[in-house]
């Protein structure tokens, strides 16, 4: 056999060899996909069925929580959204940690882990991790994590038709409505209070778009327009701080809350000296979950905006 024969021959071995790996390679690629969003959805389901068996009764049947009469937080928000891009399971993104005071996905992932395993001081919400005394594994609450922040509510509402049906429950008796026999969490293994947690649940919706550097738009490509500035708190103009810290407890219509007695904050209702509210906000209200804004960093200016904010302006 000629020179020329063997280098022919081994070329083309070569090139088959390549050819074969770069096709492994390639359908590896595509297994890898599937499996993890396999395993993501599989995390999602578990997660939803903790979440029926262990936290609708505070958070509501689809996790808005006191919009739907429960006493706890708004937990179904797009500010908790990762999206599957950025699944930890798939492709690194350039997102994974934010900068300043915007968090990136594996800050928010950090902050809902953290929120379950160690709870809320100052609100109804314990610790759920064993380690804490809790009754959910670390892999639990991993997987009411990925439920939360995949915003797979779709599997909670199964799930609740389901487990409702197995056990003869009637979901309108499942909601908490009353929390006089619950402790206020006094203290816990987290690192944040009302104003520190403000900037993950103030969080921009992820599926939103900046066009042309100043306009933003969501999936459907509709414009989504800034709100105007105006009086601010931490940053925020003072009703979107009310919104995210304190409609919670007071209504996001600023009614109040049945389940829990808050009171409404409406300028009809609120008949004292605007200095009473001013001292409220101060000091809280001992024995309730109203805490005291100045300790949780709010400064005099801030919270006289909140005053002006309750007593002066309609809903």
């Amino acid at each position: 056999m000629n020179t020329t024969k063997q280098i022919t021959i081994i070329l083309i071995l070569l090139l088959s060899v390549i050819g074969t790996c770069f096709g492994y390679s390639m359908a590896e690629s595509s297994r890898q996909k599937k499996e993890a969003e396999h395993l993501t959805e599989r995390n999602a389901e578990r997660g939803a069925r903790i979440y029926v068996n262990n936290c609708r009764s505070c958070h509501g049947h689809q996790g808005f929580g006191s919009e739907e009469g429960a006493i706890g937080a708004k937990i179904n928000s797009s500010a908790f959204l990762i999206l599957e891009e950025d699944n930890e399971y798939g492709a690194e993104a350039t997102s994974k940690f934010g900068s300043g005071g915007t968090p990136g996905y594996q800050d928010i992932r950090n902050f809902v882990r953290n929120t379950l395993r160690c709870g809320r001081a100052g609100t109804y919400m314990p610790a759920w991790s064993e380690e804490y005394g809790g009754t959910l594994s670390d892999t639990q609450i991993d997987q009411v994590v990925t439920l939360i922040t995949t915003g797979r509510w779709d599997l909670v509402a199964q799930e609740i038709i389901e487990h409702d049906e197995e056990n003869n429950t009637n979901p309108d008796e499942v909601i908490l409505k009353d929390p006089s026999g619950m402790a206020i969490i006094s203290e816990n293994c987290g690192q944040y209070n009302a104003v520190q947690a403000l900037k993950y649940r103030t969080r921009s919706d992820p599926r939103l778009n900046v066009v042309d550097g100043n306009e933003n738009k969501n999936e459907e490509n509709e414009v989504v327009t800034s709100v105007e500035m105006g009086p601010m708190v931490k940053g925020l103009p003072v009703e979107q701080f009310y919104a995210a810290a304190c409609a919670v407890c007071h209504g996001v219509d600023r009614k109040g809350v049945e389940a829990i007695g808050s009171l409404p904050l409406l300028p009809s209702y609120l008949t004292k000296e605007d200095n009473f509210y001013f001292e409220t906000l101060v000091n809280g209200r001992a024995g309730t979950v109203m805490p005291s804004w100045r300790a949780q960093g709010l400064s005099d200016d801030e919270m006289w905006n909140l005053v002006n904010f309750i007593k002066y302006t309609q809903p």
